[in-house]
């Protein structure tokens, strides 16, 4: 990783002291402030993904959600529910990241299902 202090940057004009980049297997991602970004350097169609396996928890009034490997577009949903009812959907998790995303309603005995790109689905049962 490069770290940059706040208040400060680094210009960085080649990627040499990253070594080697395989463009199809990995991905780049900055943090500024409260916000992380996750940049891909190939088209996602031309990515070569491994399989990822996502764990899951429902703590109070929020999602816990952990990858062992990136996970492209987690996605949320809430039987017979549209995707209103989260602080965020559709997101990219680094490995061994848990995000943590807030329910803007309760589950209330319906099922959560959990779904990313490279990842099978998984359900949290009422």
């Amino acid at each position: 990783p490069v770290d940059t202090a706040p208040g400060l940057a680094h210009r960085r004009p080649g990627a040499t002291l990253l070594g080697d980049i395989a463009w199809r297997h990995e991905f780049l991602v900055a943090t500024l402030g409260d916000v992380q970004a996750t940049c891909l350097l190939a088209g996602e169609r031309y990515l070569n993904l491994p399989p990822a396996t996502l764990t899951a928890r429902i703590a109070g009034s929020a999602v816990e959600i952990t990858t062992d490997v990136y996970a492209r577009q987690v996605h949320l949903e809430i039987e017979g529910a549209s995707d209103a009812l989260f602080v965020d959907n559709h997101v990219d998790l680094i490995p061994g990241e848990t995000r943590r995303i807030g329910l803007l309603e309760p589950v209330a005995g319906r099922t959560l299902t959990i779904r990313a790109l490279n990842a099978p689905s998984i359900t949290l049962e009422p």
